[in-house]
């Protein structure tokens, strides 16, 4: 839970909000071009850049695990936190809705599009795991009961075979 607790001060930052909201903006933006073939450069080099704007998001998140940037000591407020997760699930929906457009329009087999439009698809699942973790983090009351009864349970010896399990 300590990673999830690094990333909850970054969010704290306007930096954090510009990067989210500048990621949302390039998928919303790329929403648009994907509803026609015509434009193949341009989402190309569209497609690059959401990339890359991913890619620097979860490169500052990886950094603040790591400990190369310092870290508030201030608490981060639950509505920061909750603005944090719908921003980061805003993003997952719009990443998946482009990627399912690309897919019927046939993008996905486009040799300029394929590439960043793969990358592009995998974070967007790198995103909802960093909301689905801010969640539980958020929450960490329930899961650290969880962990509590299930060390409960192996201390009084109640451990069982997964294959005799139904």
């Amino acid at each position: 839970m300590a990673s999830a607790a690094v990333v909850l001060t970054s969010i704290e930052s306007d930096q954090w909000d510009a990067e989210v909201y500048a990621v949302l903006s390039l998928a919303s933006r790329l929403a648009g071009l994907v509803k026609s073939r015509a434009q193949t450069i341009k989402l190309a080099y569209q497609f690059w850049r959401l990339n890359n704007a991913l890619a620097n998001l979860f490169k500052e998140v990886r950094d603040r695990m790591d400990g190369k940037h310092e870290l508030s000591a201030t608490s981060v407020p639950p509505e920061r936190v909750e603005g944090a997760i719908r921003g980061l699930r805003q993003i997952h929906i719009k990443i998946e809705t482009l990627y399912e457009a690309a897919r019927r329009v046939r993008l996905t087999n486009n040799s300029l599009l394929a590439m960043p439009l793969r990358s592009i698809h995998t974070y967007s699942d790198d995103v909802l795991e960093l909301a689905e973790l801010l969640e539980a983090f958020q929450h960490s009351e329930g899961v650290q009961a969880v962990f509590d009864r299930s060390a409960q349970e192996r201390a009084r010896g109640e451990i069982y075979d997964l294959t005799e399990v139904e």
